[in-house]
């Protein structure tokens, strides 16, 4: 995760056009396919979120797209916003490329500015039950189906059901 605390409030602020944006993607590929972010690329002004997008489009390895726009954003003399901005872009990218949810997506990016833009967009509560629900989705995925089962079989021990003694 991105250290934002030597950025100011302005410089975060800059940022927020790209995460809408990336949302929109999200939202797009979720919908219709990766394919059809073509018209959002040449509808976008964002050359770093365009070409990122591009690499979705084509089909490149998600380790790739990451270390093609950590490359560029460490070849490049950005500071304060801009950066800002690119890390969020390579963030948010990998996150469409996974098919993250659009509404997890948003709550990802805005909590990388911070807690205030979370609240400024009224989803603070809904960041701490869906970060709750994603650990779950994940520590489910890490178990086989035996364990699953077993921790379902505790589970019943230790709370049965009414109706059963």
């Amino acid at each position: 995760m991105i250290n934002v605390s030597g950025f100011t409030r302005e410089e975060k602020e800059a940022c927020l056009p790209a995460i809408d944006a990336l949302v929109g993607c999200c939202r797009i590929t979720r919908i219709q396919g990766v394919l059809a972010l073509e018209d959002f690329v040449h509808r976008h002004n964002n050359d770093f979120l365009t070409f990122a997008a591009t690499l979705v489009i084509d089909g490149r390895d998600p380790d790739l797209v990451k270390g093609m726009l950590q490359t560029l954003i460490s070849a490049d003399d950005h500071t304060g916003s801009a950066l800002l901005e690119r890390l969020i872009i390579t963030e948010g990218i990998l996150n469409v490329q996974a098919g993250e949810s659009p509404d997890l997506l948003e709550v990802k990016l805005l909590s990388m500015l911070g807690e205030d833009f979370l609240r400024q967009r009224n989803l603070f509560p809904v960041c701490i039950k869906d970060a709750t629900a994603l650990a779950e989705q994940q520590f489910a995925e890490k178990l086989s189906e035996e364990e699953q089962q077993a921790l379902t079989w505790i589970g019943d021990i230790v709370a049965p059901t009414e109706g059963t003694s």
